[in-house]
């Protein structure tokens, strides 16, 4: 998975931070709480595959994005 692009990563921990999840490099990735659903047991669990591309905030920092509706859609059309 690498910015811009799509793809499934398997989710390794759940904490209130967010889920993390195993890109295929030696280093974890998170997806933000504020990325996640509002009701916290709609949240992944470990072990579970999010479809999600990488992202880079103002900081520098990679984070993960889960897929949207919109990009799903785009995908069907």
């Amino acid at each position: 998975i690498t910015q811009g692009e799509y793809g499934w990563a398997r989710v390794i921990k759940v904490s209130k931070e967010g889920a993390y999840v195993d890109i295929g490099s030696t280093r974890e990735v998170l997806i933000k709480a504020e990325d996640l659903p509002p009701l916290n047991n709609l949240w992944p669990e470990v072990g579970d595959e999010l479809y999600m591309t990488l992202r880079i905030d103002r900081n520098g920092d990679l984070f993960g994005r889960l897929i949207t509706e919109e990009k799903v859609l785009s995908y069907l059309e």
